[in-house]
């Protein structure tokens, strides 16, 4: 879907969050970046070519850019960094697990490592 499509189907264009579907916005999102995900993998692998985490990590990145083309487009109200970690938490992390396990288990055992470090320096505990 286009960026501007985007706008005119989830009402992102009124500037009131009332009339801003976040949910069918996010569904549609995930379903975007999945498809092209699928999409981009089968094109490397029928063309004997590897899909790699730097490839992924584009496509993340593109993914990334275009959220904040439509959050632009929004009058007076962007979107948050929190609707940007919904889509990274529901949408990229579960692809990233799934395509590249060593890549995933690497990055959440730093993530891990500095939270647990975090928590050591402020004194209360991050997680259970």
């Amino acid at each position: 879907m286009k960026t501007k499509e985007y706008v005119t189907k989830f009402y992102v264009q009124k500037g009131n969050t009332q009339y801003f579907d976040n949910k069918g916005f996010m569904k549609a999102f995930i379903g975007e970046f999945n498809e092209r995900l699928e999409l981009t993998r089968q094109a490397r692998l029928s063309s004997n070519m590897p899909f790699t985490f730097n490839l992924f990590q584009n496509l993340v990145k593109e993914m990334e850019d275009k959220f904040w083309a439509i959050s632009n487009k929004r009058p007076s109200i962007g979107f948050t960094q929190g609707l940007w970690n919904t889509f990274y938490a529901m949408g990229v992390i579960p692809a990233r697990k799934e395509y590249f396990p060593k890549e995933h288990a690497e990055i959440d055992a730093r993530r891990k490592k500095y939270l647990e470090n975090q928590v050591g320096q402020i004194g209360a505990p991050l997680l259970d």
